[in-house]
């Protein structure tokens, strides 16, 4: 890892092992094991810690991504009502004055058939009147 010098340790030889007269570091991978130098386990522990950093950092990411769009419908849901319910006043307003002019023009209707049907009665009743002259 950068910034971490096998010189700064007491043992110079730290994290290396000798093979056939080579000096070699020691594979640092993987999990923590009994025979892991303290350089090594110091560099999984700070590995262990920055995932964890980098998972916290992606679920509040996430929760953010998610509050977003639940902001962003529940937004689109109240424009959604909120142009149902106009639309649904006009539809009201608009049946109440059909109803009204409906009503207007039974009420005329019934006027005029009246109207018609006192006529016949008097025009029955004058022709009842002749007849009875006649005879």
């Amino acid at each position: 890892m950068a910034g971490v010098d096998v010189a700064d340790s007491d043992d110079p030889l730290e994290g290396r092992y000798k093979v056939q007269g080579v000096i070699r570091p020691i594979p640092c991978d993987g999990p923590v094991r009994h025979g892991d130098t303290p350089l090594c386990v110091a560099r999984k522990a700070m590995a262990q810690a920055l995932q964890a950093e980098k998972d916290v950092i992606a679920a509040h990411e996430r929760v953010a991504e998610q509050a977003s769009r639940l902001t962003r419908m529940d937004a689109a849901y109240r424009e959604r009502y909120a142009a149902l319910a106009a639309r649904f006043a006009a539809a009201v307003k608009g049946l109440k004055a059909e109803l009204r002019a409906q009503r207007r023009r039974i009420l005329a209707e019934t006027r005029r058939i009246g109207t018609g049907d006192n006529l016949s009665l008097q025009r029955v009743a004058q022709a009842r009147k002749e007849e009875l002259r006649d005879w």
